[in-house]
């Protein structure tokens, strides 16, 4: 995109594109504690309390598009003075209706894998994530606009919905909503469930999109394109492939709950699969650092100066965060981790708050160390957690 659109133009889209993601701030995220319910559900063969649980998830959906409706709203009457955002009010209109889209996508997402079965999902995902990269930037080439390149990408994902419907109807999913599940105790208990996934969705807000923003609002849009360019090639990507695993790997995580407790053989299960992410882990580290730059170099077309500093601290920051997410997937799987979200969001906003203030005073390498001293931080408490969880405390799952 870089190549085709120019400076300009790809900064700005990298930045407006961050706006609808930070909106998902104030989103209530059911979709992976509804999947997890489901799948112990399906374990344990309790297939009445498994439709409920998925009817009612329909309603905590449509709640959540509403609230995410009038919260866009807002933010465009508070917004009205911005130059970047009045100048591409429309084009941020259609990323608003491609993340609500998405979010619709989520219901999809519960009813195809709670069984344990991802591929069908992540085929037609694959699909779309292949035909962005193609056909977004060939607006640049065409048009030199960024708002139809908001319209290709609002055609894609709405391909994106249709695909994955149709796929449901063609596999008969069991799932069929139906009004009589609806309990309101039932989406009281989806949402506090919630709660530990929707503090880890603010802080991977905060993380993904919060310094692209920061340095957006500061008019430095060459380092929010030198910064969005080196995150998605060695950081996005690593962690998207990570998130994959972790997300196959969290549906096993959910099928050893048992009885309110975990199967002894989470143990053998948890360390085989530890395995797996530090060898993924390696390779990702060592063709990153011998073959990162020269990679990225060529990527961009060299308009952006990546230097070796900036390059190691976006692989440590990686490492921490596929590390310690991965360490508590146990706990994810059974929708129990609120305290410890709330501890990671707690540091991520310190941390953002203090980048915000040294925004205009410091190197962006200093900017970015400030960051990862913080993902060391968290990933230091998440790993005394999961051996104290697992391989001390004699019952594994804390409350």
């Amino acid at each position: 995109m870089l190549y085709f659109w120019g400076f300009e133009n790809f900064n700005t889209w990298l930045f407006i594109f961050s706006i609808p993601q930070l909106l998902l701030f104030y989103n209530i995220a059911t979709t992976i504690p509804v999947r997890n319910e489901l799948s112990i559900c399906y374990a344990n063969k309790e297939f009445s309390k498994l439709k409920k649980i998925f009817n009612n998830s329909l309603i905590t959906t449509t709640l959540n598009i509403l609230l995410l409706i009038i919260l866009f709203i807002v933010f465009l009457f508070l917004s009205k003075n911005n130059q970047i955002i009045s100048e591409n009010i429309y084009s941020i209109s259609i990323l608003f209706i491609s993340t609500i889209i998405s979010l619709l996508c989520g219901i999809f997402y519960v009813a195809i894998s709670y069984k344990g079965n991802l591929s069908r999902y992540l085929n037609v995902e694959f699909k779309i994530d292949i035909l962005i990269p193609i056909f977004v930037p060939l607006t640049g080439i065409i048009t030199n606009n960024i708002f139809y390149a908001s319209v290709v990408y609002l055609l894609l994902v709405i391909l994106k919905f249709f695909l994955l419907f149709r796929n449901i109807k063609d596999k008969n999913i069991t799932l069929i909503p139906n009004i009589s599940y609806i309990k309101i105790n039932v989406i009281k208990d989806i949402y506090k469930k919630s709660l530990g996934f929707n503090l880890e969705l603010i802080s991977m807000i905060i993380r993904n999109s919060g310094l692209i923003f920061i340095l957006g609002l500061s008019n430095k849009l060459i380092f929010v394109g030198l910064i969005s360019t080196a995150k998605t090639m060695f950081q996005h990507f690593p962690i998207r492939i990570s998130n994959i695993l972790n997300n196959s790997l969290m549906i096993q995580f959910s099928s050893f709950y048992k009885n309110n407790k975990f199967d002894k053989k989470i143990r053998k299960f948890f360390f085989n699969s530890l395995l797996i992410i530090l060898i993924f882990l390696f390779l990702f580290l060592s063709i990153s650092y011998f073959f990162g730059l020269f990679i990225y170099d060529v990527w961009t077309n060299k308009n952006y100066n990546l230097t070796i500093t900036l390059l190691l601290l976006i692989i440590l920051d990686t490492i921490f965060y596929i590390l310690g997410n991965f360490l508590i997937i146990h706990k994810k799987a059974i929708n129990k981790y609120f305290k410890i979200s709330l501890f990671e969001l707690l540091i991520n906003i310190f941390t953002f708050v203090i980048v915000f203030f040294f925004a205009s005073e410091i190197s962006i390498d200093k900017l970015y160390s400030i960051i990862v001293l913080s993902s060391f931080f968290i990933f230091v408490v998440k790993a005394f957690n999961a051996i104290f969880s697992i391989y001390i405390k004699k019952k594994v799952i804390i409350n």
